[in-house]
C-alpha cells in the first residue's frame, strides 16, 4: 500500500479485512487464509488528522488444489486398482479447479527421470506393468497431491490347449490324422499372460460357433475339422485348427 498527500504529508495508512478493526500498515501484509471471496478496506490519514474515504478491494482466496482424474479410451479391463490396456488404448487426463482454474497437468510414468507436461492422450504400447503418477497445479500454484494408476499393457493373445481323454487308436489314418474311438472326450483350455481368458469358442467343419463350457463328447464317426477361438479380456484373439478322425 502507498499514499500521498500534497500538503502536510501522510501520517498513516490503515487496513481492515472483512470489517475487522483497522490496523496500521507498515509492511506487506499476508492475506488471511480463508477460502472464498473476501475484501480488504484501506484508508490514509495526513499529519493534520484528515482521513481519506475508505477504499475497498475485493479478492478471492484460493486455497484448494485442483482435482485430476483419468479416462480410458479403447480396450481396457480393470481388476481392483489394476488397469489392463493394449498398445492402442489411450489414457486421457483432465482436471477441475473451483477457483483460480487449472494451470497445468503433469504425469510421470514409473522409471521416468522427470515429469512430463500433459498435452494429449497418452499410450503405453510396450508390454509390461507401470505405475503412472499424475497431478495438477492451479493458477495460484496450489499443487495437488500425486494420484496414480497402475497400468498393464497386454498385446499377446491367449495360448490354446486341446487334450483328448484317451490316446489315439492309431496315430495316422493314412492322411496324417490321429484316429480316436467314439465317445472320446475333448478338453479345451487356454492361458493368458496378463488380462486373463475371457471365453473359448469352437465350431466343427465351418458350422455355427458355440461357447465352450464342458468337455466335448465325440460320439459321431467321421473326419473332423475343429476350429477353436479364444479371446482375452482385452479382445486379443487367437485361433487353432485341429483335424482328427473318430471311429
Amino acid at each position: 500500500m502507498d499514499a500521498q498527500d500534497n500538503k502536510s504529508g501522510v501520517a498513516k495508512i490503515e487496513y481492515s479485512f472483512d470489517g475487522t478493526d483497522f490496523n496500521a500498515y507498515s509492511q506487506p501484509v499476508g492475506l488471511p487464509i480463508k477460502a472464498g471471496v473476501a475484501k480488504v478496506t484501506y484508508r490514509a490519514s495526513d499529519k493534520l488528522g484528515n482521513t481519506s474515504a475508505n477504499s475497498t478491494l475485493a479478492y478471492t482466496m484460493d486455497t484448494v488444489a485442483p482435482h485430476t482424474d483419468y479416462h480410458i479410451t479403447g480396450a481396457s479391463y480393470q481388476v481392483r486398482s489394476d488397469v489392463y490396456i493394449t498398445r492402442d488404448t489411450k489414457i486421457e487426463l483432465s482436471a477441475t479447479d473451483d477457483a483460480s482454474g487449472v494451470h497445468r497437468i503433469e504425469y510421470q510414468p514409473e522409471g521416468a527421470m522427470q515429469p512430463e507436461l500433459y498435452t494429449h492422450a497418452i499410450s503405453f504400447p510396450e508390454e509390461g506393468r507401470r505405475l503412472v503418477r499424475f497431478w495438477s497445479t492451479d493458477q495460484v500454484n496450489n499443487r495437488e497431491l500425486d494420484r496414480a494408476v497402475l497400468v498393464i499393457t497386454d498385446n499377446t493373445p491367449p495360448e490354446i490347449f486341446a487334450n483328448f481323454s484317451v490316446a489315439p487308436i492309431t496315430a495316422d489314418n493314412g492322411q496324417g490324422l490321429a484316429v480316436y474311438r467314439r465317445l472320446t472326450s475333448l478338453f479345451l483350455g487356454a492361458t493368458d499372460n496378463a488380462a486373463g481368458v475371457h471365453k473359448i469358442y469352437y465350431s466343427f467343419d465351418g458350422g455355427k460357433e458355440s461357447e465352450y463350457s464342458t468337455p466335448l463328447v465325440l460320439d459321431h464317426a467321421g473326419t473332423f475339422d475343429l476350429l477353436i477361438r479364444v479371446d482375452d479380456n482385452l479382445g486379443n484373439q487367437s485361433s487353432k485348427h485341429i483335424h482328427f478322425v473318430i471311429r
